[in-house]
């Protein structure tokens, strides 16, 4: 059985453990919820417990051998769901999130449908996509300036 932890104690995160429980053939065992309400600590929801905050992730990961961490908090900006990437990515555990409620309200995803973070969750924003060949026709020859380094990713992250 795979042990996971959820984040996020809310009505995603409870549809998350629902769809975990019906399914069994998953192989998956909730170990519990993280939540960063401190009305929540200690609450049991379908006999599994809020172990937790975000502070206390790093801990609950090692001590339980979590093998991966489902992030449910579909309305978190990308600040928030980057902090806690971060901290998946540092213990060296996967990790999956449940769609934007964007892309629910827009029918593009169902709340069950637990994916890879993409860049989009972490900056909070779409992207902006360009074709490169235009923009190489079009800075050929010119000095530019790239700014944003120092941005909600850059500042979190170091290219190896």
């Amino acid at each position: 059985m795979k042990k996971i932890i959820i984040i996020g104690a809310g009505e995603a995160g409870r549809d998350v453990l629902r769809e975990i429980g019906k399914n069994p053939d998953l192989g998956i065992k909730v170990l519990g919820f993280i939540d960063d309400d401190p009305k929540k600590k200690g609450l049991v929801i379908n006999s599994s417990k809020v172990l937790g905050e975000k502070k206390d992730l790093r801990k609950i990961i090692k001590n339980k051998k979590v093998e991966e961490v489902i992030i449910a908090i579909p309305s978190a900006g990308g600040e928030y769901i980057s902090q806690y990437v971060k901290i998946c990515s540092e213990a060296k555990v996967s990790f999956r999130i449940v769609p934007r409620v964007r892309e629910i309200i827009e029918g593009k995803a169902h709340v069950d449908t637990l994916r890879k973070p993409q860049v989009e969750d972490l900056l909070g924003r779409p992207v902006v996509k360009a074709d490169v060949y235009e923009l190489q026709k079009f800075f050929k020859g010119k000095k530019i300036l790239i700014t944003g380094a120092a941005g909600r990713l850059g500042r979190n992250y170091h290219v190896r």
